[in-house]
């Protein structure tokens, strides 16, 4: 989803609102990669609208450049509601020269991780990848134990459960 801020005017909002979710006892994670980028960069919020109420739980008002970045939140149980639903909020600038845009939204149940936290126990990632733009030469690779390099490599994983769960890079 993207807002392009050609033929509008500074301060026109542009909302998406999700459909209504029932609170759960244990809380939700939204997690959501966020686009802001142009030197008159306007604000992008996140809402939790409960009733015909907004909270605001997510505000960012600034040219983070040419990339994607990652963002999560809580969502804690409001006492004496049942369901909410989750507003993005885009504002336009001053100017035409700015854009923003988001992707890859998840509501998943349970109180956030530690951002950027990740065991590696699996082969999703945790939403970790390997750059695939010609900025690097070589590739985490997914595994544990020797590497074909004799000698190199851990003999064993650092901790938990599962077969594979470090990457090498070298």
């Amino acid at each position: 989803m993207i807002i392009d801020s050609l033929l509008k005017k500074a301060g026109d909002l542009a909302r998406l609102v999700s459909p209504q979710f029932a609170f759960e006892p244990a809380g939700y994670c939204l997690r959501w990669y966020y686009h802001m980028y142009g030197a008159d960069m306007g604000t992008m919020s996140v809402y939790i609208k409960v009733g015909d109420r907004l909270g605001l739980y997510w505000r960012l008002g600034e040219n983070l450049f040419n990339i994607w970045n990652a963002a999560q939140i809580t969502i804690p149980q409001i006492a004496n509601f049942k369901n909410f639903s989750i507003v993005f909020e885009g504002e336009r600038g001053p100017s035409t020269y700015s854009n923003m845009a988001i992707d890859d939204v998840r509501l998943d149940k349970g109180v956030c991780p530690t951002f950027g936290s990740c065991s590696f126990e699996d082969e999703n990632y945790c939403d970790w990848f390997n750059v695939e733009d010609g900025r690097d030469e070589v590739d985490w690779e997914f595994g544990n134990g020797g590497t074909d390099s004799y000698g190199t490599g851990p003999r064993y994983k650092h901790a938990h459960t599962a077969q594979f769960s470090c990457f090498y890079g070298f």
